[in-house]
């Protein structure tokens, strides 16, 4: 079956393996039963969108007729389909084989774990394929050896242990695999400051721009998200979730995002946090909301002088964490007062 082999069950020890700051906990102890999403290969990209956007699910896997898994779909995928036109009418079989999918089939070994797998080990499979840019990192596929999928995974998961522990301390011997004291302590000490991207390494558009020209910084950049400015301050986030929720609305690509944050009703306040905020309550935040980003202000400000992801947050914990994407394809300026500018292209 697609995806069986390596990468699925092997259990390679991770960098900087000493210090864990999950605390052994593995794959099969995260994973729920039954909470897998799945579609077929007939169906059609509109109805994948709608059902991303009505269950505000992240990802949904692609199955065949004997439940074999063929690939998986993100909203990272929606995005670049409604970005380019692509009509709902189109087969998922065919996005799949379009060369333009973030987990076809033949990518889903690099996406595979096992469920006895260390969760600091999927943190740093989704950090590398994050800076390695050219597979989905955001997900992995959980497969036994034999490549039946048992469930997937998303970075939002692997946050949301790191500031609940106790949530799955009903699991068997779970109490007893605690992270080491360093790995705690350190996990425990740092604030958002410590993991996001600054000011200078996020990219915005502003309110008159249309969806067409967030979605292109999206993709030319490869962040997932885009501040929303102007010298009025921050207005919103335009994710990859938008792209999904606009693709199912049949919303037309030039449609102003200022028309488009209206029509969402989404107040900015709850997703403000302050730089010197601990990191792991940023997370709880993150994972409470069901995002994946915030915006980093001073305290009592409203300005945003960065950005905090769930990827930012796997990768700022783990051992040695390099920076993502140290320096982006596009570059981003400050405005008067913080605020990120626009990207512009590199000549």
């Amino acid at each position: 079956a697609a995806g069986a082999g390596a990468g699925a069950g092997e259990d390679v020890p991770a960098e900087g393996a000493g210090a864990d700051v999950f605390g052994g906990l593995t794959v099969g102890q995260l994973l729920r039963k039954g909470t897998v999403r799945k579609v077929r290969p007939l169906d059609r990209l509109g109805d994948l969108a709608e059902a991303m956007a009505s269950s505000r699910s992240t990802a949904m896997a692609v199955v065949g007729e004997g439940g074999e898994l063929l690939g998986l779909m993100t909203v990272n995928d929606v995005m670049h389909a409604y970005f380019e036109g692509v009509p709902p009418e189109r087969r998922l079989r065919d996005w799949l084989e379009s060369g333009r999918a973030r987990a076809p089939g033949r990518l889903l070994p690099r996406i595979a774990v096992s469920p006895g797998q260390p969760l600091a080990q999927v943190a740093e499979k989704m950090v590398a394929n994050a800076i390695a840019g050219d597979v989905a990192c955001h997900h992995v596929v959980v497969q036994r050896s034999d490549g039946r999928l048992l469930g997937v995974l998303s970075s939002v998961d692997l946050v949301r242990v790191l500031c609940h522990h106790e949530a799955l301390q009903h699991q068997p011997q779970v109490s007893d695999m605690f992270a080491p004291p360093d790995a705690e302590e350190k996990a425990a000490t740092m604030t958002v400051r410590d993991a996001m991207k600054s000011s200078n390494r996020v990219f915005a558009s502003t309110p008159k721009d249309t969806m067409k020209d967030a979605l292109k910084v999206l993709l030319v950049t490869q962040q997932n998200s885009v501040l929303v400015v102007d010298n009025g301050g921050l207005h919103g986030f335009i994710t990859p979730r938008d792209a999904v929720k606009a693709f199912a609305d049949l919303e037309p690509r030039n449609t102003r995002i200022s028309e488009h944050l209206r029509g969402r009703k989404e107040s900015m306040e709850h997703r403000l946090v302050p730089i010197d905020m601990r990191l792991v309550d940023a997370a709880a935040r993150m994972t409470a909301l069901g995002i994946d980003h915030l915006a980093v202000v001073h305290p009592g400000g409203v300005e945003a002088v960065g950005v905090l992801s769930s990827l930012d947050v796997l990768a700022g914990t783990r051992p040695q964490a390099p920076l993502l994407r140290n320096i982006p394809l596009w570059r981003g300026g400050a405005r008067r007062g913080g605020a990120p500018s626009r990207g512009k292209p590199r000549r």
